[in-house]
């Protein structure tokens, strides 16, 4: 309807008002911080510096937590049309966008193909395998290697794709948690994050008319 793609509009145009009104004062003020710790370096003292260093952290967390707010904030209002997708293709896809962190954290990564074809939108599906990819790489209990492999299975005209982990594991009574926007679990300590990965993941499959969770 005209009134459902006029609210469509006004979000993109909030969307696009986020991203660049609220970057902009990020990077200047992470620019003035450079500039202290560049050209003031020696008459600084060593916790002058560490502030410093500090704003600077906190405004690229800010901007890691805008891109993450637009990602999810997008899978509402944009129009995903579907169409047959190679999920072959969607996990090296995924898995190229990662390569940096898999090689980091030297991963066992493996696919046990060939996987299905689905009805679906790319971009969206690489999105979501990205994000489980990533959480599986993060949450990974401390001195082991990620293992992660991906398989799937049809039932019924449906497909489930599994992503196995071997990361920290989820409470008891989270499983549906997790889910939310910001809900981070108490269990994950200090590991980086800003409780969006797993909306994302959740909205995207919703928006593809499929879902998401947590099996063990």
């Amino acid at each position: 309807s005209d009134l459902l793609q006029q609210a469509n509009q006004e979000l993109e145009r909030f969307a696009y008002s986020v991203s660049h009104d609220l970057r902009a004062p990020l990077r200047t003020m992470q620019g003035f911080a450079h500039a202290l710790i560049q050209n003031f370096a020696d008459r600084l003292p060593a916790e002058a510096r560490d502030y410093a260093q500090r704003i600077i952290a906190s405004g690229q967390q800010a901007e890691i937590l805008i891109r993450d707010l637009l990602a999810y904030s997008r899978l509402s209002f944009e129009g995903l049309e579907l169409q047959p997708i190679l999920l072959d293709r969607v996990v090296a896809a995924a898995r190229e966008q990662l390569d940096g962190d898999l090689r980091e954290a030297q991963a066992d990564f493996e696919v046990e193909g060939p996987l299905p074809q689905v009805m679906g939108q790319a971009t969206t599906l690489v999105q979501v395998i990205a994000n489980l990819v990533a959480n599986a790489i993060k949450f990974t209990p401390v001195g082991a290697t990620p293992r992660i492999r991906i398989h799937a299975e049809e039932r019924n005209g449906w497909v489930r794709l599994w992503v196995v982990d071997n990361g920290v594991g989820i409470p008891k009574g989270q499983e549906e948690r997790i889910f939310r926007v910001f809900e981070r679990l108490a269990e994950v300590g200090a590991r980086p994050g800003t409780g969006i990965g797993l909306a994302i993941v959740r909205r995207g499959m919703e928006r593809l008319g499929g879902s998401a969770g947590v099996d063990r």
